[in-house]
């Protein structure tokens, strides 16, 4: 139980770091856009309690976990027909603007097989493109909308874990970042 409480907070770590990844959307409105709204709830909306009220309503269950504030988790959950290890929903001034699905392998090379598997799948789609994050991070991939909502699939690894590597695909609303830097600026 701890060693998977001790994962879970890893994973959010990662997973706020993986905002910093996001860049600038290309201005073509003809390229696909970004799902944005899962399990009955819509990126933008606002009260944490009434989004996770609705997305355990619409499928994903009750048995949610606290992280830091503003960041909520609940473990195995079924999303896109596939069951997830973890699936973390961070919110942004009260409002839905990230949610990441997560598995965690033994190895690096069982990881790299989800992540390319992933890949596969989600290029049938949209137009992801290969992009390294400070130089961590090479195996991720990004696709931003012309609206700025992104997502992307990546994989890392996390130190002390009995299954050190975590493969993620992440969905993030395009105006989390200007609402987060708005309110940053207002409170110094």
């Amino acid at each position: 139980m701890k060693s998977r409480i001790t994962a879970l907070l890893l994973i959010a770590t990662l997973f706020l770091i993986s905002c910093g990844a996001q860049r600038a959307a290309k201005s073509n409105d003809n390229l696909p856009k970004v799902q944005t709204s899962f399990f009955g709830a819509k990126f933008g909306e606002k009260g944490e309690s009434v989004i996770k009220n609705r997305m355990s309503f619409n499928g994903v269950g009750d048995h949610w976990r606290a992280g830091n504030k503003g960041r909520w988790a609940m473990l195995d959950v079924f999303f896109a027909g596939e069951e997830w290890d973890i699936m973390i929903v961070d919110f942004v001034d009260e409002r839905f603007s990230r949610i990441g699905f997560a598995d965690r392998y033994n190895t690096e090379a069982e990881a790299i097989k989800r992540l390319n598997e992933l890949r596969e799948l989600f290029e049938k789609k949209y137009p992801l493109k290969k992009e390294s994050f400070d130089g961590q991070y090479e195996n991720n991939y990004i696709y931003n909308d012309s609206d700025g909502n992104m997502i992307s699939i990546v994989i890392w690894r996390i130190e002390d874990s009995n299954k050190p590597w975590v493969c993620n695909v992440i969905y993030t609303w395009g105006k989390a970042s200007m609402i987060a830097e708005r309110k940053a600026l207002n409170e110094i």
